[in-house]
């Protein structure tokens, strides 16, 4: 079952390692990135990651991203028992409500090998592993 948020994007429910939080479907973007906020509830210090690419999203203003292990990743009931990820507090974070919560844009990095059904009417969405 997902969620609607403000400008009507769709968000699902996912894990990292213990902590809890919520992904926003993005099939536009390359890479998913985790805000600082999911990082640290699942005990990963931001400041130990590396530092990664620049992302320049929709705001046309370069963000540096962090790097490294996060652990373990669960998205619809499967789990990928350790994944490196991208980290950064991304603007589009606060523009949907999402700056003081454990959020993650989910991209098509981890996507990949899934077939992925929206029924946008009745916001669900479905992950088959293809």
């Amino acid at each position: 079952q997902a969620r609607r948020l403000q400008g009507d994007l769709l968000t699902v429910p996912v894990r990292l390692g213990s902590a809890r939080g919520v992904a926003v479907l993005d099939t536009g973007a390359r890479r998913s990135v985790f805000n600082k906020r999911f990082v640290q509830a699942a005990g990963v210090d931001p400041a130990t990651l590396r530092p990664a690419e620049t992302l320049q999203g929709a705001t046309a203003n370069p963000l540096a991203l962090r790097a490294g292990a996060l652990g373990a990743f669960e998205l619809a009931g499967r789990v990928t028992p350790a994944i490196e990820g991208r980290v950064a507090d991304l603007p589009v974070f606060a523009a949907v409500g999402l700056a003081d919560r454990p959020a993650m844009i989910l991209g098509l990095d981890r996507l990949t090998g899934q077939r992925l059904v929206i029924d946008y009417p009745r916001q669900r969405i479905w992950f088959d592993p293809g």
